[in-house]
């Protein structure tokens, strides 16, 4: 926002009727506290604050100070007599448990390893491998010719399908 001397001028004359601020800013299309940073920077006459005081609040009165009197000393006498113990009770008979049986040893599991087939058959999984199958029992096994792929040639076409065929299928 740029102040030109006509905006200067109307800020002025408000200013010195004692229109509010926000009022201005609504005049001049600006805000209030762009008024007001504008009237302090062309030291314009300073207003009364807007936020009237109510009346004065009351305060509570204060407690008077209390001194406390010393204690008036006593001559002390002798201790008082020990009071007696009062006598404690045999603790209750426990339980015996039995040591709880030992647990049976952790049945070992076989490392996890990737088994290829090895040879030239196709890798394709068949179905998911069991735990106590032979590795590579689930996978197509058929001899691959490229030896750049890892499937049979029925596999290779399902994998690779070019786009025209599988729009037209």
């Amino acid at each position: 926002m740029t102040w030109d001397e006509a905006k200067r001028q109307i800020l002025a004359q408000e200013w010195a009727r004692g229109t509010s601020c926000a009022e201005i800013g609504l005049r001049l299309g600006i805000t209030k506290n762009a008024v007001i940073g504008q009237a302090h920077r062309l030291k314009l006459t300073g207003r009364p604050s807007p936020i009237r005081g109510g009346a004065p609040r009351k305060r509570r009165p204060r407690l008077p100070k209390v001194t406390l009197a010393p204690l008036p000393s006593a001559p002390i006498t002798s201790a008082p007599p020990p009071r007696p113990k009062a006598p404690v009770p045999a603790p209750a008979p426990r339980m015996v448990q039995p040591p709880p049986a030992p647990s049976p040893p952790p049945v070992p599991t076989p490392p996890l390893f990737v088994y290829a087939t090895g040879g030239w058959g196709c890798q394709w999984i068949t179905r998911p491998w069991k735990c106590g199958e032979l590795p590579g029992s689930n996978v197509c096994g058929q001899p691959r010719r490229a030896r750049d792929s890892s499937w049979c040639d029925v596999h290779r076409a399902v994998v690779f399908t070019p786009r025209f065929r599988a729009e037209f299928a």
